[in-house]
């Protein structure tokens, strides 16, 4: 198995998404589902475990890829530094503007190019999050920089280009 700090086609050396604060998030995770006190590896079954601790919801079938990705599909134990390359590769990589211009005018249903408060929540609760209403507007009013009660287009650009933000909102997973 390769170690973390060498390169190869999948685990793309630099993701930019990862931060130093992620990667003290991942160890501190991972940490707590290893195997044994002293031994760096956790069972390969409490993966998805570990992963919804991070907020993230894979399916089975995204697991089975991301170990099949680093070669662990036959593992019982994953070390640290194969964990790292899992999320390194599987990590949502940024979009474009263009990208998030166009996602953006979706849902956009006035054609105003903001969103309000209603079309926020009908993103987030048709996008699979589970989040109550009283989160949603805290998540609005961190958004709408001017407090004009809508989102602008280079709001939402500028918050989805923002590495942090994914450390800063936990997706719920639903059950």
């Amino acid at each position: 198995m390769s170690n973390s700090n060498e390169s190869s086609s999948l685990d793309q050396d630099e993701n930019p998404l990862i931060n130093e604060d992620d990667m003290e998030e991942f160890y501190e995770a991972f940490s707590n589902f290893s195997t044994r006190e002293g031994v760096e590896a956790m069972d390969v079954n409490d993966f998805s475990s570990f992963l919804r601790a991070l907020g993230q919801c894979p399916t089975e079938a995204e697991i089975i890829q991301m170990l099949r990705d680093i070669d662990a599909l036959e593992a019982d134990t994953l070390t640290f530094d194969q964990v790292v390359r899992i999320m390194k590769i599987h990590f949502q990589t940024p979009h474009t503007e263009e990208d998030l211009t166009k996602a953006f005018q979706v849902f956009d249903r006035t054609g105003d190019g903001t969103l309000g408060t209603q079309e926020i929540m009908f993103v987030i609760n048709n996008l699979g999050e589970v989040y109550q209403e009283d989160e949603i507007r805290e998540m609005f009013l961190e958004i709408d920089k001017d407090r004009d009660g809508r989102i602008k287009v280079d709001d939402f650009i500028a918050l989805m280009g923002d590495p942090n933000v994914r450390s800063r909102r936990k997706t719920k997973c639903k059950k």
